[in-house]
C-alpha cells in the first residue's frame, strides 16, 4: 500500500507542476512533455490501483450509501 503512496503523491505532485508551467514562462515543449509524461504516470497509478487495491467490504444491498 505504500507504493500506491509514492505513485499518487508522484502523480498529484505532477499535475500540480504542469498547472504553474504557464506562470513560470516554462518552454511549450517542455510544457508539452510533462503532459505527457503526467498522463503515463496517470494510468501507471490506475493500474496499480486496480492491480493492487484492496477491495471494499461494504455492499450496496446492505444498506451502505
Amino acid at each position: 500500500m505504500r507504493n500506491l503512496a509514492i505513485i499518487t503523491s508522484l502523480s498529484l505532485t505532477v499535475l500540480l507542476f504542469i498547472v504553474m508551467t504557464p506562470t513560470l514562462n516554462i518552454s511549450f515543449n517542455l510544457i508539452y512533455l510533462l503532459f505527457i509524461a503526467g498522463n503515463g504516470v496517470f494510468v501507471y497509478l490506475v493500474y496499480k490501483i486496480l492491480k493492487d487495491g484492496k477491495p471494499s467490504s461494504k455492499k450496496f444491498d446492505e444498506g451502505n450509501w
